[in-house]
């Protein structure tokens, strides 16, 4: 199973410090059922940060067992909704560590996907106005691979239809990318390095319209090189192409109503 990318988060850490700070605040002993109970509460009265605290407390405090699987559920979710991204994806990778045969990974990678998705799509752009074809798709690569595990092993989860559209929607951004750095480079007579991503894009991208796009680029490269026979072949295959329509892959927005699995007996909480 892909592991999440803990290094692509770095730019992140320091941001999300001081909203952590909810967690000084000291929880009372209590049973773990009592624990648990007032976490659901807050949970269900969408305070998150205080369902945050409790939840770390059932998770520190009984770190075996069944209470403490829900526990990890909920932070995944309790962070992912307070905008504790980073906080959000180290829970998920560590729950996927701790619990691989649990019922409910595609829950767990399905909200990977979500929040590898918004560290990529939105949060550079919205706090430094970055072009989003420009920037390092790690974030949204690591998002692309979740999805893509969660319709390879988990098929039939209540997850999977979004999560394919979500896919198909990142393939088709991830894609775009490649282009802008390809037009970058044979903008600036790099030569090879235009070759070597045009060639990228038709390994991984074959029938993306960016990579359609980038195929001028790779024939005259091709030509710039006096590599006639190769520029002749990719020559044919634009023509071949030529007509040719895509379809819109429209950007998802919302997502499956989310709510946290029970692994608990149904008289537990």
């Amino acid at each position: 199973m892909h592991k999440l990318k803990s290094l692509a988060l770095l730019l992140l850490t320091a941001l999300s410090v001081a909203a952590c700070s909810s967690g000084n605040k000291e929880v009372e002993n209590a049973p773990v059922e009592e624990l648990y109970s007032k976490a659901n509460t807050y949970l269900l009265d969408e305070n998150y940060s205080e369902a945050i605290r409790y939840l770390d407390a059932v998770d520190s405090r009984y770190p075996f067992g069944a209470y403490a699987e829900q526990a990890q559920l909920g932070l995944i979710y309790a962070n992912y909704k307070d905008s504790e991204y980073t906080l959000a994806l180290a829970n998920a990778e560590r729950f996927l560590r701790l619990h691989s045969d649990s019922q409910h990974l595609d829950f767990v990678l399905y909200l990977a996907g979500l929040i590898n998705t918004e560290l990529g799509d939105h949060f550079l752009q919205r706090t430094f106005g970055t072009d989003r074809a420009l920037r390092d798709p790690l974030t949204l690569t690591n998002a692309l691979h979740n999805f893509e595990t969660l319709q390879q092993h988990f098929p039939n989860s209540q997850y999977t239809a979004d999560a394919t559209l979500r896919a198909n929607y990142l393939r088709n951004a991830l894609a775009r990318h490649e282009l802008r750095v390809a037009q970058f480079y044979f903008k600036r007579n790099a030569y090879v390095a235009t070759v070597n991503r045009v060639l990228g894009l038709l390994d991984t991208y074959p029938d993306s319209e960016a990579t359609h796009q980038a195929l001028p680029l790779l024939e005259k490269s091709y030509q710039a090189m006096n590599l006639t026979e190769p520029a002749a072949k990719i020559a044919d295959l634009i023509k071949q192409g030529e007509g040719k329509t895509f379809t819109e892959v429209p950007v998802p927005e919302g997502d499956v109503t989310l709510t946290v699995p029970n692994v608990l007996a149904p008289n537990a909480q």
